[in-house]
């Protein structure tokens, strides 16, 4: 389709769109998720889980779709996003994690003795700073391929930050709904014209 001829959205409203579509997520309370099975963390922060692994892929999607053919309107959604993510996770302060062992039952020849992953305790923070932590954790596992695909190396991680035992069913969910969320957003993105301001 040409581009005169699809709807015009800027990247203000593409930021707000993004924003917003995460707080009717916390509103509702992640109804419409996977919970990994048998998980260390209450349920209610395995919901703060599923906010932070949006915030992530939100950020992870408009840097996929922008970064090479339109740095300036990248910049301009992710400095809007992150702006209204500022605003709004500052205010919130999320209680410390215990220390969490995942089980992974899925590559139990591959892991360390007894096929358990810890992950370290973490004391109170705003959650701002919790999700700016989560997303280099993310971003760690993009970056380092597994196997299997970019998709599970980020469900083990979302797993594992849980606390649960890793099974193939979970891994599949996360992963699936990660596939998915990026298609949906690259295929939204190009129905529309994305402008930005002018510098």
């Amino acid at each position: 389709m040409f581009s005169f001829l699809k709807r015009r959205i800027s990247a203000t409203e593409l930021a707000d769109a993004d924003v917003e579509g995460i707080q009717r997520n916390v509103a509702t309370g992640y109804t419409n998720r996977v919970y990994p099975k048998d998980c260390e963390l209450p349920i209610e922060l395995v919901k703060q889980e599923w906010l932070y692994f949006d915030v992530f892929v939100e950020d992870l999607c408009v840097f996929a779709s922008f970064a090479k053919r339109d740095t300036r309107t990248k910049n301009a959604i992710l400095d809007r996003f992150w702006m209204r993510i500022r605003e709004w996770l500052t205010t919130i302060q999320v209680p410390a994690l215990p220390e969490r062992r995942c089980i992974d039952m899925t590559e139990w020849k591959l892991m360390p003795p007894g096929g358990i992953i810890c992950i370290p305790a973490e004391t109170s923070e705003t959650a701002y700073d919790r999700v700016r932590r989560r997303g280099a954790t993310y971003g760690a596992a993009i970056r380092t391929p597994h196997p299997l695909g970019e998709n599970y190396g980020v469900a083990k991680v979302f797993t594992s930050l849980c606390g649960g035992v890793m099974n193939a069913i979970d891994l599949l969910a996360v992963s699936t709904y990660f596939h998915e969320r990026k298609v949906g957003f690259a295929k939204l993105v190009k129905s529309y014209r994305v402008t930005a301001p002018c510098p």
